[in-house]
């Protein structure tokens, strides 16, 4: 219903028919209380439900970024499993999964092409004290297409229809979903040193980085994460030998 206040209407009665005179008061107001409630803030997810969260990272045409899923369980917890389709951006290649630093040890990362599109299974192991899942769960790498405009944003959506989770007694619950984007800048992701070229040089200097002696540059967050870290040694040694 729509919340649209009171209304007042003004009644005047003028010229009888039939013989019949007017009396006083020949004028009455008639108020309409409207009984709408106003709307409710759903910016928050309701108490009780999960929420899966795809996250903002930036890169340059043709460097490889890695988009982290975030879970936040209900305030029951309990979430052992999850399984969602994603919708990517055409300038966007799907490269792989890999584990988050927050995924439990023995649950399994996977990903298939299902219809065209990929589907991730994150899944718990064969055993009876099924671990919990919280946090940054899983990465997903992608290759942004070299001939994207700077300033351009890549959307990374959720199909809505294919998102479940599992709770520990095998019981599906709907998350709320959160999108995630890529966003395309001049950065070259992986050239710490500012030279504009990656190679070995990137990799001595992301170590001083990491120990403090130098201070990090644009390019230092390799992977996209928002973080330098040991992650973004291993984002560059990959790109040394795949560009």
């Amino acid at each position: 219903a729509l919340v649209e206040g009171d209304e007042t209407i003004t009644l005047i009665l003028r010229n009888p028919s039939g013989g019949a005179s007017l009396g006083t008061p020949d004028t009455a107001v008639l108020t309409i209380t409207d009984n709408a409630s106003p709307p409710t803030d759903n910016a928050s997810p309701p108490e009780g439900q999960a929420r899966l969260a795809l996250g903002t990272v930036q890169g340059a045409p043709g460097a490889r970024v890695s988009l982290p899923f975030t879970l936040i369980p209900p305030a029951s917890g309990g979430i052992v499993g999850a399984q969602f389709d994603l919708q990517l951006d055409p300038y966007l290649r799907l490269e792989g999964i890999g584990p988050g630093p927050a995924l439990p040890e023995g649950v399994t990362v996977n990903i298939r092409q299902v219809n065209g599109v990929p589907r991730i299974l994150i899944f718990p192991p064969n055993r009876p004290d099924l671990p919990a899942l919280e946090g940054e769960i899983a990465r997903l790498s992608l290759i942004i297409s070299s001939g994207v405009p700077s300033g351009t944003t890549l959307p990374v959506l959720f199909i809505p229809t294919s998102a479940s989770l599992s709770d520990a007694q095998g019981r599906s619950v709907l998350p709320e979903l959160q999108d995630g984007s890529v966003e395309v800048g001049d950065v070259l992701s992986g050239d710490s040193n500012g030279d504009e070229v990656i190679n070995v040089a990137d990799v001595a200097h992301l170590i001083r980085v990491i120990f403090g002696e130098v201070p990090a540059s644009p390019g230092s967050d390799c992977n996209g994460d928002g973080r330098v870290t040991g992650a973004d040694i291993t984002c560059v040694i990959d790109q040394i030998f795949t560009n």
